[in-house]
């Protein structure tokens, strides 16, 4: 038995006889509370009367371990959700469905830097930032200085939430799904439709192609549309901008009304236009007095020409319609997440 300094977050450091050779990253630690909460013993066994804690790190130089419990959610964050997603969840739902989300963080593998990264969690706080970020470049001052880069900015950051709320629970990149225990049936599936190519190579394109249709940024962002987001939601969104199709002149012909699916392409194209090629259609608003979207202005964003036909981009209500769905697809990320607990 040795010397061991524990430190349990903001307590002072506890002295403690322990065997160091017990003691590795993501061990399990109980620790006996005083009646203030302040930990007063260490065992490697549990008791009636002991809370679990992790190792989450260790300074060898003095044995200085620092253990943390089980990842919850705090008030504020239950706040900054409820506000968000009333009146379609009350903070009851909310809080539930955030300590669902919290327990993907398994307090073992705490210490990790993924760990937090996959979690539901992570993505729902992800949200919450990103709507902050909004909120902070609207500020007269910095939508002043934005200037025409404010809309286009706005909308951008708004349709990469689409993306975070799309995908799946517990996302994994393309190596990782090679090995993932909990994805074997997926793999299996894949292995058998590659079993049927011939030569490795488009064995191997078809095993992606399977992991993209699950896991790829795409497939994210078209489940937001279709499955996350709450139907009439998704009806508002499509009504807030409208893709008017005429053929090049000088024959013109009537105008056609594109469809939802050529809706949805239009926003995943936006999206990507502004990652990939840092394209974006300036915009004069630097302020946050959008109309109601009833009896509101419809406004040209962009007019597209193509070999055979052009088409014109009217939106009504941006970027204010689209952070509206944000919210909406929030609240039904977080409904989905308490019905399937």
């Amino acid at each position: 038995m040795d010397d061991v300094f524990f430190h349990t977050g903001n307590s002072e450091r506890v002295k403690a006889r322990f065997e160091r050779n017990q003691l590795r990253l993501g061990r399990i630690v109980h620790v006996e509370l005083d009646k203030t909460g302040a930990p007063r013993s260490f065992k490697l066994m549990p008791t009636a009367t002991t809370v679990p804690h992790a190792i989450e790190w260790i300074a060898p130089s003095d044995w200085v371990v620092s253990l943390v419990p089980k990842w919850r959610v705090d008030e504020r964050t239950v706040d900054r959700v409820a506000v968000l997603v009333e009146p379609r969840l009350d903070r009851d739902e909310v809080r539930r469905s955030l300590a669902v989300a919290a327990s993907d963080v398994r307090l073992e593998h705490q210490y990790k830097t993924d760990e937090y990264r996959r979690s539901r969690l992570h993505t729902i706080e992800s949200v919450l930032e990103r709507l902050d970020l909004i909120d902070r470049v609207t500020e007269p001052e910095s939508a002043n200085a934005l200037f025409h880069h404010w809309g286009p900015l706005c909308i951008y950051l708004l349709l990469t939430c689409f993306d975070l709320l799309g995908q799946p629970a517990r996302w994994l990149p393309f190596g990782s799904w090679l090995r993932a225990h909990q994805v074997e049936d997926e793999r299996a599936e894949a292995a058998a439709a590659a079993s049927a190519e011939e030569g490795p190579v488009s064995a191997a394109q078809v095993m992606f192609a399977f992991y993209e249709s699950r896991y790829g940024v795409g497939s994210g962002f078209y489940r937001f549309l279709r499955e996350v987001l709450p139907p009439d939601a998704r009806r508002t969104l499509l009504n807030s901008f409208q893709l008017v199709q005429l053929k090049n002149p000088p024959e013109l012909g009537e105008p056609v009304q594109l469809s939802d699916s050529a809706k949805e392409r239009y926003l995943y194209e936006t999206r990507n236009s502004y990652t990939h090629r840092a394209q974006f259609i300036p915009g004069p608003d630097t302020s946050r007095t959008f109309p109601e979207l009833s009896g509101a202005t419809r406004e040209a964003r962009e007019q597209l020409i193509e070999a055979n036909v052009w088409t014109t981009v009217f939106t009504v209500g941006w970027p204010t319609a689209l952070e509206d769905a944000v919210k909406a697809g929030l609240a039904g990320y977080l409904r989905a997440i308490d019905s399937h607990n």
